[in-house]
């Protein structure tokens, strides 16, 4: 009977062992499956509309960077980082910007400018390079001062009477001459307006 009891201690450990084994071995694997979902979601980064993603870091085609325009692309934490660039129009308000003509003579110009991060592969990579680090306000902010100094400019360069006859190509000038500064930061100008000119305020030439 000892025996026999004993023997049916062992059946019974041994039992145990076999029932746990396998509940060890799904909990393994369901806790491998989770790892391995959770490391796909925290890669898997999406492009959403009016977005670029930019992945930057080894192994993206043999350069420094790509970017995608839609869909998603999987990004490797600690060999690639992500940023986005906006595709969204930026618009640019000039309220009564004074502007000196050649000869002397102070205009005040209103205008509207819609800029917008231009889609050209040779564009894009030019504003990877130089805007990838910047927030959108700080963009938006160097926009502005491109605009208002290619204004300016291009007034200083006309006279007044020239300013007063000859608005329309006035603003094609102004708008070639902002196109030439965006294009340095992989932007583009989509449309320029000068609303209004005003004002003739004789300003004194200096010697």
């Amino acid at each position: 009977m000892t025996q026999e009891f004993g023997n049916i201690l062992v059946l019974g450990a041994t039992g145990a062992a076999a029932t746990g084994a396998p509940l060890g071995l799904i909990g393994g694997i369901a806790g491998g499956l989770l790892a391995l979902g959770l490391l796909i979601w925290m890669c898997h980064k999406p492009c959403p509309a009016g977005k670029i993603l930019v992945i930057l870091g080894r192994g993206t085609q043999g350069r420094t960077f790509r970017w995608i325009q839609s869909g998603a692309a999987f990004v490797v934490p600690g060999v690639h980082r992500h940023r986005y660039l906006d595709t969204d129009a930026i618009w640019v308000e000039l309220e009564r910007e004074w502007c000196e003509t050649c000869d002397g003579r102070r205009i005040w110009v209103s205008a509207t400018y819609s800029i917008c991060l231009s889609t050209e592969p040779e564009q894009i990579a030019r504003a990877v390079y130089r805007l990838i680090d910047h927030g959108e306000d700080e963009i938006s902010e160097v926009c502005s001062g491109i605009v208002a100094a290619a204004v300016r400019r291009t007034f200083s360069r006309i006279s007044s009477q020239d300013a007063a006859e000859r608005r329309m190509q006035l603003e094609k000038i102004c708008n070639e001459a902002i196109q030439t500064q965006l294009s340095s930061l992989g932007m583009e100008l989509i449309s320029g307006r000068i609303r209004q000119m005003s004002g003739a305020t004789e300003l004194p030439i200096a010697s």
